[in-house]
């Protein structure tokens, strides 16, 4: 994020036609606290590579920290990144609401989306 007040503007007028928006890949690359708290974010999406390390203790420390922050700041903290049973019984246990990726659906065409939704 290089220019926070143009960023917090353009959200803002998103915000205002009633579009949310949501920070993708939490807690990698340019995801940064200090200016998380200042956006008018709906969102947040912990990274798949927290995920696909949530075994690891230290790592699902991490995954716990994030929910309670995104919790704390009235975001819905979305997981990105479940392939097995075991990382949705993991994030259940730490109270993550939504989860996404291959554990749910595979990429589909919009007419297979769309037979689902018709069912």
């Amino acid at each position: 994020m290089f220019d926070l007040e143009l960023a917090k503007y353009k959200l803002n007028e998103l915000k205002e036609i009633g579009i949310s928006s949501s920070v993708d890949d939490f807690g990698m690359g340019f995801s940064s606290l200090s200016y998380l708290h200042q956006l008018p974010i709906t969102e947040m999406k912990i990274d798949r590579s927290f995920i696909q390390e949530i075994h690891q203790s230290g790592t699902k420390t991490i995954v716990q920290t994030l929910i309670l922050l995104a919790k704390n700041l009235n975001l819905t903290m979305v997981a990105e990144g479940i392939e097995t049973k075991e990382q949705v019984i993991t994030l259940n246990e730490l109270d993550c609401p939504i989860g996404q990726d291959f554990y749910f659906y595979k990429p589909m065409s919009l007419l297979q989306i769309d037979a689902i939704l018709k069912t």
